[in-house]
């Protein structure tokens, strides 16, 4: 994934789109 964002809003979409493959592989 992107270390760096080129827009803050894509940030927010890699946090949740990790959190959302965290939660999925540990449900």
């Amino acid at each position: 994934m992107a270390a760096g964002a080129p827009f803050p809003g894509e940030e927010r979409y890699v946090r949740e789109c990790i959190i959302d493959v965290t939660w999925w592989s540990s449900a």
